[in-house]
């Protein structure tokens, strides 16, 4: 592996850093191009970085360090709870003929280590909270991303989200509003995500104990098991054709098949065999 390539230091900004060529000020500075790269706040892209800044203040992060592109998931707060940040507007940038309709993305992905540059094989959603961040001002004219006041922000634990039995990419906020109830603000968001962080591992547990538990009963039940009596029990079954619907075989007829020659009356009675 070639050396002095592992990844990047990243180290925080302060602004005031000059543009230069080979040590020779070109007169402007770093701050003039976060002015013009980001002053849109109302933008995609812009708007879902501002949202990860609004959650991270809220919960008390990102007074210092800088923002990770990369990372599996959004923020890690202190008491290491793994969060994930979705933001969405009714109001965009351009010219509109109605408000955009809110769908949040949130499909499982792989994890990527940029330590390694590798992607870990298994897809599952990262975080162990996910707050939907929704500008939910609806005026053009007085549009403020900077008023916190104009956020909605919902919050899900992650497993809410794993047992959902529609779609697994996205959701909407009409979905969303039935699973979560009304929207906190930004003062009740720090309180509200711990609260769904320690739902969420309470869920975990219990999915992995049930899996334990489910295990061990099949393994005892399996000691108990007797080969002679199964097929005891076997010998006591008549011997004849299987309902339609019962047939695998291709060559007898689909499964479709059998249920409607099964429903269409055709089928032989139990009194039958």
């Amino acid at each position: 592996m070639t050396s002095g390539l592992g990844p990047i230091q990243i180290h925080r900004r302060a602004g005031a850093e000059h543009f230069h060529q080979s040590g020779e000020d070109l007169g402007f500075d770093l701050l003039s191009f976060w002015q013009w790269s980001t002053s849109d706040l109302v933008s995609n892209a812009t708007r879902g970085v501002l949202a990860e800044y609004i959650v991270a203040r809220a919960l008390g992060l990102q007074s210092e360090g800088v923002r990770n592109e990369w990372a599996a998931y959004d923020l890690g707060t202190k008491d290491g709870i793994k969060v994930e940040v979705k933001s969405a507007a009714f109001v965009q940038s351009w010219h509109q003929d109605r408000l955009s309709s809110v769908i949040f993305q949130v499909p499982r992905t792989q994890a990527w280590d940029p330590a390694t540059n590798l992607r870990n094989q298994e897809r599952k959603r990262q975080a162990d909270v996910y707050v939907f961040a929704l500008l939910a001002h609806q005026d053009k004219s007085s549009i403020d991303p900077l008023d916190v006041g104009q956020w909605q922000f919902y919050v899900l634990p992650t497993s809410v989200l794993n047992a959902r039995q529609r779609s697994q990419h996205s959701i909407t906020l009409r979905s969303l509003q039935r699973l979560c109830g009304a929207a906190v603000s930004y003062e009740e968001l720090a309180e509200t995500v711990r609260r769904a962080a320690t739902a969420n591992a309470q869920a975990e547990h219990v999915k992995e104990t049930s899996m334990f538990v489910t295990e061990d009963y099949l393994q005892e039940r399996a000691k108990r098991g007797s080969r002679l009596s199964y097929e005891a029990a076997l010998a006591q079954v008549p011997d004849g054709e299987p309902y339609p619907m019962d047939k695998i075989d291709p060559a007898e007829g689909s499964f479709q098949q059998g249920w409607d020659e099964a429903m269409s009356g055709e089928t032989k009675s139990a009194s039958d065999l």
